[in-house]
């Protein structure tokens, strides 16, 4: 079994409440954070097998930071009033996760659609500014392993393959005028995992 962190969030509502769980794996692919969500059937029971999931990428993070503090009101492009959401697309169907904040109460609306094999499915809840904080706090804390490029596929122990670290990657931006140079280096504690 790999290593799962998790944080989630439990909104039961007479039957009619949800529940959402980010959760950062170590996958073959490299690090990934999931987001799942499912509704409540049931007095304070979730659906689980019936979940909505939607892959949360750095973009992805990015954009529902920008709404965590305070940067913008949503996420993805404001038309008519309200946010396009993040939008994921595959051979099997597409997905949007809307994040905005909550303009009836204080804090954050997250909603996930997701349409695959014909079927739609709709999921979604209300955040606190304190649940906000913990959400922040976990992409702070895993989101970075993103950026971390010798990982351990999921499994750990010896595999077929070799490993090689990829080298350091340097992002150029430019303009008419000037151009820059950024790298991003990040510690590691020698598991992978960032040493905090």
């Amino acid at each position: 079994m790999g290593i799962s962190h998790e944080v989630s969030f439990f909104k039961a509502y007479q039957g009619k409440g949800a529940a959402a769980r980010f959760e950062y794996r170590k996958t073959q692919r490299g690090p990934a954070i999931f987001l799942s969500m499912a509704k409540e059937i049931g007095e304070k029971k979730f659906d689980w097998d019936n979940k909505v999931i939607f892959s949360v990428g750095q973009g992805d993070m990015a954009a529902i930071m920008m709404v965590l503090q305070n940067r913008k009101d949503g996420c993805g492009k404001q038309k008519d009033g309200s946010w396009s959401g993040l939008y994921h697309e595959n051979d099997k169907g597409n997905s949007i996760l809307r994040f905005e904040k909550n303009t009836e109460r204080e804090g954050f609306r997250m909603n996930l659609s997701v349409k695959a094999n014909n079927t739609a499915n709709q999921v979604g809840l209300s955040l606190s500014f304190e649940e906000g904080i913990l959400l922040e706090m976990f992409f702070q804390r895993f989101g970075v392993n993103f950026f971390d490029r010798e990982w351990e596929p999921a499994g750990g122990g010896e595999t077929n393959e070799t490993t090689t670290p990829a080298p350091a990657r340097t992002a150029k931006a430019s303009s008419t005028k000037t151009t820059t140079k950024a790298k991003v280096t990040v510690p590691d504690g020698g598991d992978g995992d960032i040493p905090f």
